[in-house]
């Protein structure tokens, strides 16, 4: 009986090395993947040769060649991959890459195709973290010139779908912006300033002194070119305050007070619009940006 046992425990222990032996290339290779590629790649070819039918395999050295930006090689590896996994959650991950690949390739349907795959994967498998980051990587994709106008509706709608899973705040931000993207490219610069605001409560509640700074210069710039001259003074004057409480970014600052000189000079107030250029020329004089300093420098001229 002694005997038995010594024998199952080191049938055991030999099983246990042969395992981790057989992952050793596997391993090495997702190891480099942010180290070295090349190193990556030389491990990845190892580990397929070796094992030939372990998706794993096949997986890493297919993101190992997206690193490169080798997308067919990555693509076929990727696809490979898919064909030998019977794991619900390794498929759902193979086919998010294999998505993102044929992003790369400017291939945007077949790419919308494979995250569809995934994000039903997702669900399933009642992972709510990749559904959030296959919503936000369709979003994205439909805002890809491959569709046009076509996309955007879509984009904003897959960008909602993500804000709604989200539970961590700071998080959704990525979503906004998505979103706010897509109102812009549709015109619709009413709904985009709207969805900024949504990204600015949220700054402000976590203190994000510097992101509120260049949110509100953009929401300013949005409103100026609405023509609608009293929110644009409002949200550039509260960037400036905000831009005091961390000194940290100089050039937004100039690019404030340089977009309120513009709103004055729009208003037809030529004393605070010089007041407000004045200072932009001088912040950007003063961090070596000659060649705005001198745009701003004509239009102080031209109000003389």
């Amino acid at each position: 009986m002694k005997k038995s046992l010594k024998t199952v425990a080191l049938f055991s222990v030999l099983a246990c090395v042969g395992i981790s032996y057989a992952q050793q290339e596997i391993d090495a290779c997702w190891k480099f993947q942010d180290k070295d590629f090349q190193k990556a790649i030389e491990y990845g070819k190892l580990a397929v040769k070796k094992y030939p039918n372990n998706p794993l395999a096949y997986h890493c050295l297919g993101i190992a060649y997206t690193k490169i930006g080798d997308n067919k090689l990555a693509y076929n590896n990727l696809k490979k991959a898919e064909t030998l996994t019977n794991d619900k959650k390794e498929l759902m991950k193979i086919d998010k890459d294999i998505a993102q690949t044929l992003s790369f390739m400017n291939r945007s349907n077949d790419a919308i195709t494979y995250y569809n795959k995934a994000l039903s994967l997702a669900k399933e498998l009642g992972d709510t973290e990749s559904q959030i980051d296959i919503l936000l990587k369709m979003s994205q994709e439909y805002l890809s010139p491959n569709f046009g106008k076509n996309g955007l509706d879509k984009a904003i709608a897959y960008g909602e779908e993500a804000v709604k899973l989200e539970k961590d705040e700071p998080s959704k931000t990525y979503a906004y912006n998505l979103i706010a993207t897509a109102y812009h490219k549709k015109g619709d610069y009413q709904k985009e300033i709207e969805t900024l605001k949504k990204i600015v409560d949220i700054d402000k509640r976590y203190k994000n002194y510097g992101d509120i700074l260049t949110e509100d210069v953009y929401i300013g710039e949005l409103y100026t070119k609405m023509k609608d001259y009293t929110n644009a003074e409002k949200y550039l004057l509260e960037a400036i305050e905000y831009g005091k409480k961390e000194k940290f970014n100089e050039e937004e600052m100039a690019n404030a007070y340089k977009d309120l000189g513009d709103v004055y000079k729009n208003k037809g107030d030529k004393k605070k619009a010089k007041e407000y250029y004045q200072r932009a020329y001088d912040i950007y004089n003063s961090i070596g940006q000659g060649d705005l300093a001198e745009q701003i420098q004509k239009e102080i001229n031209k109000l003389k």
